[in-house]
């Protein structure tokens, strides 16, 4: 018998007697309230009940990839988050997952969504209010710390006569059972997708469960220390299964002192790693994203009419205008973005929190600014220079107003960015008129002239929309701000790539991580470059 209970909700998802073997797991998909960071960048939080209970089954995938191994049977929404039951296939792939499962290699899902209504607040977090949940993937490491597998049923199995025989089921007990150690796992990041397509949560939160359950004094006071720091941690669970008498004992046998009991009092390490590499992308954001990169080939070729044809006032029986559309091909050079790792057996084996994992978050956080710098770069080379203004308040404004309409007149259409460093974001923050009042203010007063706050990065510039981007020029100088319209720009990206191999001489283990890039001005006018006089 399996239940999922969650607050009052229970899911009962048992075989009974004459019905199909259990082959089921059951546990928690999202929480709700919870932000995590996906691979393109972008944190999302989903709010309660923004997931439905009913609709089509979401297909049972394996890292959001491949054919389904099975179906979401049932859906309960509770106020901690949408809780789930999947049955699992019998297929040979099914059977693989099932023995995964069964042994804790695999404990963790991770959501597939098409957010239908959402918003983001003004730390630029897409807050989902309604999403059609498509798929639910057993993966390594969740994007939610909290996307925990609870229950695995696997009561029967078919041998390969076709019998059927009794395996007992798979219940985690917190006070009995120790939780699995799992290896350090690499896998490829799935990429971010827009609202209007499916969204699937990538892995970039990693946990790891307590080494050991309680037998000493030692593990007492370490998961006790573990307990008070996070309620919500295994260690409070052993705390809890504890016989109280033992409990009392131990605390006992600690002393009242940490002072003279020093040995009972171990230095904690947090197993958060503090990151300062920026993987945020504002300037491929602010030309509209990215497009798949053909499946062959080192350079891409678009079509541009370059002459077009005339329609004019034409008098009765008198020839029409005339004029021959004249086009040509504008093309870009794909390039390969890698970087390379290397790191020892011992580092792979017995780190904690796992090295593999947090050197791939890194290297993805340096690829992904990889490709905002070179788009930087092909928008500084084949962009239009504004005409020249000065380093101050007066200086962007002019720039706005007069290249608009210049980017407007090369293009047909209209600005749809402003993107700037981190010089000019200040210097928003910072002008004032003559009354001392700030021109760029989140109050928007009469006098304003857009808003620049410090706690986004986020904002407008007459109307038009501010991306702040690490990368650009950090002084306010030439190419310190672009205005973008972009129809005048064409992104080619690949998919992130790892490939990984060992070193036959030491040992050691390297991997690689690249991908293929390549930016095409398609129009310099539509990308207008900050000129400082």
């Amino acid at each position: 018998m399996i239940q999922l209970k969650a607050q009052f909700v229970t899911i009962d998802a048992a075989a009974g007697e004459g019905e199909a073997p259990k082959r089921s797991i059951t546990g928690l998909a999202v929480p709700w309230n919870v932000e995590a960071t996906v691979s393109g960048g972008q944190v999302v939080k989903f709010l309660p009940g923004s997931l439905k209970e009913d609709g089509p089954a979401p297909k049972l995938l394996e890292e959001h990839a491949g054919m389904p191994i099975g179906i979401v049977s049932e859906r309960v929404s509770t106020d901690q988050g949408m809780m789930f039951t999947a049955k699992v296939a019998e297929t040979s792939r099914g059977n693989d997952a099932m023995a995964l499962l069964t042994m804790s290699a695999i404990d963790s899902v991770s959501v597939g969504a098409i957010p239908t209504k959402f918003k983001y607040d003004k730390n630029g977090v897409m807050v989902v209010s309604a999403a059609d949940f498509v798929e639910l993937s057993l993966v390594a490491a969740p994007a939610f710390a909290d996307a925990k597998i609870y229950d695995v049923a696997a009561s029967q199995q078919r041998t390969q006569e076709g019998v059927w025989v009794e395996t007992p089921d798979v219940k985690e007990d917190p006070a009995t059972t120790p939780p699995q150690e799992k290896e350090p796992q690499m896998s490829e990041q799935t990429p971010v997708v827009e609202a209007t397509i499916p969204t699937q949560v990538p892995t970039t939160l990693f946990y790891t469960a307590p080494r050991s359950p309680i037998k000493t004094n030692a593990d007492y006071l370490h998961h006790h220390i573990n307990a008070k720091l996070n309620p919500m941690s295994e260690s409070a669970q052993w705390i809890a299964a504890a016989d109280d008498a033992k409990a009392k004992y131990m605390i006992n046998a600690a002393d009242d002192s940490f002072t003279t009991n020093p040995a009972f009092s171990p230095v904690i390490y947090d197993r958060n790693v503090v990151q300062v590499n920026i993987g945020a992308r504002p300037v491929i954001d602010a030309c509209g994203g990215t497009r798949s990169i053909p499946a062959a080939g080192m350079s891409i070729s678009i079509p541009k009419i370059t002459t077009n044809g005339t329609v004019a006032t034409t008098a009765e029986g008198a020839a029409p205008s005339e004029t021959g559309i004249v086009s040509a091909y504008v093309t870009g050079t794909v390039v390969k973005l890698a970087g390379l790792q290397r790191w020892s057996v011992e580092l792979q084996e017995r780190s904690d929190p796992s090295f593999a994992q947090i050197m791939l978050d890194n290297m993805t956080r340096s690829y992904r600014k990889a490709t905002e710098v070179a788009t930087i770069a092909a928008i500084t080379a084949g962009g239009t220079q504004a005409a020249t203004t000065a380093a101050s308040a007066a200086g962007i404004q002019s720039f706005v107003s007069t290249e608009s309409a210049a980017a407007y007149l090369a293009t047909g259409d209209v600005v749809s960015a402003y993107t700037a460093g981190v010089s000019q974001w200040s210097l928003m923050q910072n002008a004032v008129d003559g009354s001392n009042r700030p021109l760029f203010s989140a109050g928007q007063p009469q006098n304003s002239a857009g808003s620049a706050e410090a706690t986004t990065l986020f904002g407008n510039v007459l109307g038009v929309p501010l991306y702040v981007s690490s990368n650009m020029v950090s002084t306010t100088i030439d190419e310190s701000a672009f205005l973008i319209v972009p129809s005048a720009i064409e992104l080619f990206e690949s998919s992130q790539l790892m490939l990984s191999t060992n070193v036959p001489a030491s040992g050691e283990i390297e991997a690689m991580i690249y991908g293929y890039f390549c930016p095409i001005v398609t129009i310099a006018g539509g990308l207008r470059r900050f000129n400082l006089t």
